[in-house]
């Protein structure tokens, strides 16, 4: 009595077959539109942001630790803030002259980031969006002052 072994598919092997080939078809395809397969453009951006009526005692302070990294969230950000440049804050006297604030000076600080590109440039550095006249808060490890206004940009392509 020879028993001969019959070697075939049924149908729930083609299921199983099917499903293992969608499934390795799928993982390719996100991982080919994820970061982990495709290679991201970058874009490397210097901007300065003014921050006014800033307290005199401030400025010794930040220089001392500058850079300082870009920081959000609890998160450290591809981005320092590199220099800060103090100049007067004025107030009006009250012969209606424009005079020197004692206590007070604006702070102009220099930051240079890096941000992915996107389909839309979204000017992203951390969580806040970049463009000029935006307001935006200066923030890193050791730093935070939210009255700030963008003042310029560069692009480096």
């Amino acid at each position: 009595m020879d028993k001969k072994r019959k070697i075939g598919f049924n149908i729930v092997d083609m299921v199983i077959v099917l499903i293992v080939a969608a499934a390795l078809v799928f993982g390719v395809h996100k991982l080919r539109g994820s970061s982990i397969m495709a290679a991201k453009t970058t874009h490397h951006v210097t901007f300065t942001v003014l921050c006014e009526e800033q307290p005199k005692e401030l400025y010794d302070n930040i220089s001392a630790i500058l850079p300082s990294t870009i920081m959000a969230s609890g998160a450290l950000y591809d981005g320092a803030i590199t220099a800060v440049e103090r100049s007067p804050f004025l107030v009006c006297a009250a012969n209606g002259e424009w005079v020197e604030d004692p206590l007070h000076e604006n702070l102009i600080f220099t930051i240079e980031g890096t941000f992915e590109d996107t389909d839309v440039r979204m000017n992203t550095l951390g969580k806040q969006e970049l463009r000029i006249g935006r307001s935006y808060i200066v923030k890193s490890e050791y730093i935070e002052i939210d009255k700030g206004t963008i003042l310029s940009m560069e692009w480096d392509q």
